[in-house]
């Protein structure tokens, strides 16, 4: 057997600084990198010509074992084979000033595929989420909630960075579904979640002159770390940002998916009475793959915008002159 097949090392090598091909045997280039032996000159010119990329991205389901919220259960196979059909291999583009160039040469000879790697989490990492959230929401408050709380990001990151160690694949996207965090109830009563959103701590600013307006810092539901992992926590928010009704850059209720809204919708209907045993688990089977099929399409969205974001998200070359015509009629 081979010993140095393995020519990717991201954790010990993240920046791809060691030429593993230089550590090849004979043997193993002959054995492993030699195929095709009978193929023509023009055919091994065109092999090299087309150059195939891939990038690997392990997507962690926290949560989503039924000891989350709404006590959802998703299966991550389910969910890793919607993102296979949804991952066609892409030509990369050229970057940089491509007003410069024909269209026809924006696109490279290098295809680019999405693979992932769907798993659950380990259910204490769900656990010591949800027990951060309830002391930092809730803590011994009783009552109705009178604002959506903030919580520090960092202290959820550093429990998703101690998971992030034990992953050997080169980027990882956390999709969180905590238990919602809820005040104490008498027996006979049903406590209401109290909703929360993350925030940032804002940089010291230097002292001015004049008296400044407050800067409130602002809520999010998700965080993309330096250390090539991004997490997202569907029980947050909603959070609304950006353009109130059409733009770049604008974030809704709707923009990602809400376990509790959906699944809110199906108890409701249970609880009512408006549908049998039979309808209500027919129903859940079905939420279920409504579900893994939203969550399929957020991982498939992250990973398009960060890891292989398309021509038209490029900012546009900067221009070294600006006419403005002025025409009077």
């Amino acid at each position: 057997a081979t010993e140095h097949l393995t020519v990717l090392d991201p954790v010990g090598d993240p920046w791809a600084r060691d030429d593993a091909f230089l550590r090849l045997s004979e043997r193993e280039l002959s054995a492993a990198w030699s195929a095709n032996e009978n193929a023509s000159l023009d055919a091994r010119i065109e092999a090299l010509r087309s150059v195939e990329h891939s990038a690997f991205l392990e997507v962690r389901l926290v949560g989503f074992q039924g000891d989350g919220n709404s006590a959802v259960q998703v299966p991550d196979g389910l969910v890793n084979r919607m993102l296979e059909s949804m991952s066609p291999p892409e030509v990369a583009h050229v970057t940089g000033d491509v007003a410069a160039l024909p269209t026809d040469a924006w696109d490279t000879r290098v295809t680019r595929r999405l693979l992932y790697h769907v798993t659950h989490a380990p259910r204490n990492l769900n656990d010591r989420i949800s027990s951060l959230l309830q002391t930092e929401v809730v803590g011994d408050g009783t009552g109705e909630q009178a604002e959506p709380a903030l919580v520090p990001l960092s202290k959820v990151d550093e429990l998703i960075a101690a998971d992030r160690l034990a992953s050997a694949e080169a980027y990882t996207l956390y999709v969180l579904n905590p238990r919602l965090p809820r005040p104490r109830a008498r027996a006979d009563e049903v406590s209401q979640a109290w909703a929360y959103a993350y925030s940032q701590p804002l940089p010291a600013a230097p002292p001015l002159p004049a008296p400044q307006p407050e800067a409130h810092p602002c809520a999010v539901t998700g965080w993309i770390a330096r250390d090539r992992y991004a997490w997202i926590d569907l029980s947050a928010g909603p959070i609304e940002l950006g353009p109130s009704t059409a733009g770049v850059g604008a974030v809704h209720e709707f923009s990602t998916p809400r376990v509790a809204r959906d699944e809110g919708r199906r108890s409701r209907s249970h609880r009512s009475g408006h549908l049998s045993e039979h309808s209500a688990s027919l129903l859940a089977s079905r939420a279920s793959g409504a579900l893994a099929l939203d969550l399929a399409a957020l991982a498939a969205s992250a990973a398009a915008h960060l890891l292989a974001p398309s021509l038209q998200r490029l900012p546009p070359p900067p221009l070294e002159r600006t006419v403005v015509r002025v025409y009077h009629v």
